[in-house]
């Protein structure tokens, strides 16, 4: 797929773009089908936008975000090894 990309980005590609774009989505849609199920996250995305640890005074409520967000990392971090442990 990467190739393929680079090779319509390229200057010297003299081909049918638009067969090669559709070519690229269905060699993507595959790469979908056999990526492994990415699990329901255990945490909130949105309550992560909400995060803002400079306003905490409170060292235990600093304490339970920093967790909270360090968790949230960790559980990414095993999703995107999966995905790429897979390819």
């Amino acid at each position: 797929i990467d190739s393929l990309q680079a090779l319509v980005n390229s200057k010297e590609f003299q081909g049918d773009e638009a067969l090669l774009q559709t070519r690229i989505l269905q060699l993507s849609e595959k790469r979908l089908l056999v990526s492994p199920i990415v699990k329901k996250l255990f945490f909130d995305p949105g309550k992560i936008l909400q995060i803002h640890p400079e306003q905490y005074t409170d060292s235990l409520e600093a304490a339970i975000y920093s967790d909270y967000l360090t968790n949230a990392l960790a559980e990414i971090d095993t999703q995107l090894n999966r995905v790429r442990s897979s390819r």
